[in-house]
């Protein structure tokens, strides 16, 4: 795949090559993470929290340590009910990877990628049910970069002056790698969303979440608002790619706070290909990432 190609020999000038956020103002009334639909707070997972925690917290945000979803609970999100939503938003995909009738190496999804380790749902100990994402990079590299996620097709794509927005939940067991990309929106094989990196730019000087770019180039982080990263740490992360015209604006947030927001955040084209990645993806070839997803859902709106 082109884009995976392009993040291998990027890595190594990660630090000199990371330059001005190309984040623009004025987006905001376009994306207000509060008016959207929201995910059911949840104490029930393995991991999670208690009602004592923020009880003042915004209903749409996981609290800090919240998990999701637990086997036989109605606490998490339930895809057999589509979710509230504003008027005009469709859901064009949800799994909470609870089905266990969906089965490797798909689970549903419309195609599964592996260049490092099968993605695989699985319960207990990491997560009550969710999928892991477990990739170990080496030499030499596969053409296509160090891939473990899955993918799924939007039917349709982004019609003009509609937004494509993926909201997901994660955590990384370990992550000792420069760069792997955890959920994106991809665009004719170029895609926008949120990577995980290790940088001395990040704002504890070692590994934070932020942007990754969506132009198949170098990744394109500023780490302005970059957020860091914190193992074992349940996160709420939300990815919204708007079209007008041939071009691309594009937002991410991460519990609720904009990491990165700006136009042409993907080259300019017509109708695209559209696929949402989750897992651990196009990732630099000096490390290991173990990375658990659950509770994702997509509208078109």
């Amino acid at each position: 795949m082109p884009r995976g190609a392009r993040a291998l020999g990027a890595i190594a000038s990660l630090t000199a090559a990371l330059a001005a956020c190309n984040a623009i103002s004025g987006l905001d009334e376009d994306y207000q993470l509060a008016s959207g639909p929201t995910l059911p707070d949840d104490d029930a997972g393995v991991e999670g929290g208690t009602d004592a925690q923020a009880a003042d917290a915004d209903a749409s945000i996981p609290r800090d340590g919240d998990a999701p979803d637990a086997p036989g609970t109605d606490a998490g999100l339930d895809c057999n009910e589509t979710p509230p939503a504003p008027p005009g938003w469709s859901m064009v995909h949800c799994d909470n990877f609870d089905d266990t009738s969906r089965t490797a190496p798909t689970y549903g999804w419309t195609r599964a990628q592996n260049t490092s380790g099968a993605p695989v749902v699985e319960d207990g100990g990491y997560v009550a049910r969710g999928l892991r994402a477990n990739v170990t990079t080496g030499a030499p590299a596969p053409g296509q970069g160090w891939v473990t996620s899955l993918w799924q097709r939007i039917t349709g794509g982004v019609p003009d002056g509609a937004e494509l927005t993926v909201r997901l939940r994660f955590k990384a067991i370990t992550a000792s790698i420069n760069y792997s990309v955890i959920g994106a929106i991809q665009l004719n094989n170029l895609d926008y969303g949120l990577a995980l990196y290790r940088s001395a730019q990040c704002p504890n000087g070692a590994t934070c979440l932020d942007e990754n770019d969506g132009h198949g180039g170098h990744p394109n982080a500023s780490f302005a608002s970059a957020v860091a990263f914190t193992p074992n740490h349940w996160y709420l992360v939300e990815i919204s790619v708007k079209r007008a015209g041939t071009a691309f604006s594009g937002k991410v947030v991460v519990d609720g706070a904009p990491v990165h927001e700006g136009a042409n955040v993907l080259p300019p084209g017509a109708a695209p290909q559209v696929e949402v990645g989750v897992g651990a993806f196009f990732s630099a070839n000096n490390g290991s990432a173990d990375v658990v997803i659950d509770d994702v859902i997509v509208w078109l709106h």
